[in-house]
């Protein structure tokens, strides 16, 4: 049920921004410039960076979407092993192994920083949440995708929100209509980048503030409840993955200096 309510969700966003996407490319773009994009230099100039801004969207939240979040794995002889050690444990009437890197779920060693994801029914690495608009845990492996496509959505709805806000303004004045698009599309999808622009903007400052602390969602409201804990036995709380703010995106990124830079345009 979570499952299918998570693929409704992803379908719903994709086909939402599909729709408010070509509104722009085939009312709004033409509209600004004139109608003829391709016959000026401002016209052009939009046009490939709506392009721009369209490609990196779509391709970090399929990337993100697609790329396995990273889950813990065991060679061949130590799965044997390890069911063998079951085995015994369990012939010998002990329900449960005590373990302080152990998932009980999924009955295998657990690494740090990974999380059992009750929806995905497995141990994440680096779990940072289960996002349902990308139908996927967002981890390890996907969590760079994921925070460029938020920056490129971002970017692209203020973008369309200020490209589209010239059109809005015309449905309150009473003159000829001559946007190819009708005028209740254009309400209804100024409102709704306006919200989404409002919404991704939240989500990428928060994503920013925890990469540049080293942390993941999940760690960020673990570490307040241990700072709470931390306060009141009078100890200070240490975050280990906390390498300061320029390696902490250097390890994100897994690149170093300008090429982490770099890696915000891919």
């Amino acid at each position: 049920m979570v499952r299918s309510s998570g693929l409704l969700l992803a379908t719903v966003g994709v086909v939402g921004t599909l729709w408010c996407v070509g509104l722009h490319f085939v009312a709004v773009l033409p509209h600004f410039v004139g109608h003829r994009p391709l016959e000026s230099l401002a016209g052009l100039c939009h046009l490939a960076f709506s392009v721009f801004l369209a490609h990196g969207g779509f391709y970090n939240y399929f990337k993100c979407m697609y790329t396995p979040p990273g889950s813990p794995s065991l060679s061949e002889a130590k799965e044997k092993q390890l069911e063998s050690l079951l085995f015994n444990r369990r012939s010998a009437g002990l329900k449960d192994i005590k373990h302080n890197a152990w998932c009980r779920k999924c009955e295998k060693p657990k690494p740090k920083r990974a999380h059992h994801c009750s929806i995905c029914k497995k141990c994440i690495l680096g779990m940072d949440h289960h996002c349902p608009w990308v139908w996927t845990c967002v981890g390890q492996n996907n969590q760079k995708y994921f925070f460029l496509f938020l920056l490129y959505a971002w970017m692209g709805s203020f973008y369309g929100l200020v490209m589209m806000s010239y059109p809005f303004m015309e449905l309150f004045i009473y003159k000829p209509w001559e946007i190819n698009a009708s005028r209740e599309s254009i309400f209804f999808s100024w409102i709704v980048i306006l919200f989404g622009n409002c919404a991704v903007a939240a989500m990428v400052i928060f994503q920013g503030y925890i990469i540049s602390k080293g942390k993941t969602t999940l760690e960020f409201y673990q570490s307040r409840r241990l700072a709470k804990k931390g306060a009141v036995a009078e100890q200070e709380y240490f975050n280990e993955y906390d390498h300061g703010l320029r390696k902490n995106w250097e390890i994100f990124f897994e690149r170093k200096g300008s090429r982490c830079m770099g890696s915000l345009l891919m």
